[in-house]
């Protein structure tokens, strides 16, 4: 899965990359020195966006199977074999259902135990990074 933001870096670098190899021939060894380090800067930049990016991404949350009373709410009909659309989350024995999707939250700024500190995606850092990168709004980031 390629976002925005990443289809962007990707891009930066192979044209900074591009650049540089045919300018730096064509230069006095001074300005080629220094156009090497800008060169070398400014991909050392795009590698901690690439790290920034590869904390801050997008998460799915599912509904439960089962409501606080036990009963099945998930719609999968066990007799029919759809019971490889659940998952038991963190070993606590709750189930979750895949076809009940219920929000997609930031891999870095949410705490996915606690439903009060879970930040949408996207999140204000992604958002803003990509912002900045493809000069609009973020998206969906998918």
């Amino acid at each position: 899965m390629t976002d925005d933001a990443t289809a962007v870096l990707a891009s930066l670098r192979e044209e900074m990359t591009e650049s540089a190899n045919a300018l730096l021939p064509g230069l006095d060894p001074g300005r080629a020195y220094a156009a090497g380090g800008l060169h070398a800067c400014a991909l050392k930049a795009l590698a901690a966006l690439d790290v920034v990016l590869e904390r801050h991404r997008p998460v799915q949350l599912y509904g439960r199977v089962e409501d606080y009373r036990g009963n099945i709410v998930c719609g999968q009909d066990a007799d029919a074999g759809d019971w490889d659309q659940h998952f038991e989350g963190d070993d606590d024995g709750i189930w979750y259902c895949k076809s009940r999707p219920t929000v997609t939250v930031c891999s870095s700024c949410s705490d996915e135990g606690d439903a009060d500190l879970r930040a949408a995606w996207p999140c204000p850092t992604y958002a803003g990074i990509a912002r900045e990168l493809t000069g609009r709004g973020a998206g969906s980031g998918n």
